[in-house]
């Protein structure tokens, strides 16, 4: 384990300062490694068993686990299969072994000394004392960085938000095109102005279960109505009569469906409405 040699900025490079919160109760994810040697083939064996006195209570959601320095690597360290680091919590003083690439744990603030105590409110300057800079989120609990990405996201887990999940891409179709194709995965809205009768369809390869779509409609030009059709992919006929100088909307939702396979199924629709 690293250790401080003087009291100078230098003497901070060798210490770990890799931090992990915990994405949920993480007590049968917090191990102690032990070995022993068997006196007859002096074959070493070693053996990760939960850590003593861990529990849910005392190893929940949200809780800042810091690195010790400590690894244990499959094949340098007997019974070891996977890469593991130890952390300590210094909550409980609670030290162990833990998966760092486990869902359990994320990564945390990696820019500080684990020695060093982070703020469990954003922007606290002093312990139990006042704020600093005031921001939108001063004074609320610090549980870690928001994420930018242009990639994609992939779970096979729940997605927990105390917000709106919202997708900010929207498609403007073409109002001349028919058939027109849609992807699920460009946008969760499409948009278009109907000034002829319309069809619509979709790549059932490329939806998921859960993909939900809706379409922005409005009638324009004459004298109409249209009729705007939801065929190939969809999970029935469905057609939708526009008028001109209506807007209307349209749901669809992606689902698994006894012998129709996984199509698109209307969730809802609005009547012809007009704009204020």
């Amino acid at each position: 384990m690293a250790t401080i040699g003087s009291a100078n900025s230098s003497s901070y490079e060798n210490t770990s300062r890799r931090s992990y919160i915990s994405t949920m109760a993480f007590n049968a994810d917090f191990f102690t490694y032990t070995t022993s040697l068997n006196p007859t083939t002096y074959v070493t064996t070693g053996t990760l068993t939960t850590v003593a006195g861990a529990d849910a209570g005392n190893c929940p959601l949200g809780r800042v686990l810091r690195e010790t320095g400590r690894k244990l690597v499959p094949g340098a360290n007997p019974g070891i299969t996977v890469y593991m680091v130890e952390v300590f919590d210094n909550t409980t003083f609670l030290r162990g072994y833990i998966n760092p690439n486990s869902p359990v744990f994320a990564p945390f603030n990696s820019d500080r000394p684990a020695f060093m105590e982070e703020p469990y409110v954003i922007n606290q300057d002093v312990p139990g004392g006042t704020y600093g800079t005031p921001g939108n989120f001063a004074g609320t609990q610090n549980y870690g960085a928001s994420v930018l990405t242009r990639g994609n996201i992939l779970t096979d887990g729940y997605i927990e938000s105390g917000g709106q999940i919202r997708c900010l891409q929207s498609v403007s179709l073409s109002s001349e095109a028919s058939p027109t194709a849609v992807v699920p995965a460009l946008a969760q809205t499409f948009t278009c102005a109907i000034n002829a009768a319309r069809t619509f369809t979709v790549d059932t390869t490329q939806i998921n279960i859960g993909d939900r779509i809706t379409f922005f409609l409005v009638g324009t030009g004459g004298p109409g109505p249209f009729t705007v059709t939801f065929s190939t992919g969809f999970g029935s006929i469905n057609t939708l009569s526009v008028a001109v100088g209506s807007y209307y909307t349209i749901t669809f939702q992606a689902a698994l469906l006894g012998v129709a396979g996984l199509k698109m199924w209307e969730i809802a629709r609005t009547g012809a409405q007009t704009a204020a």
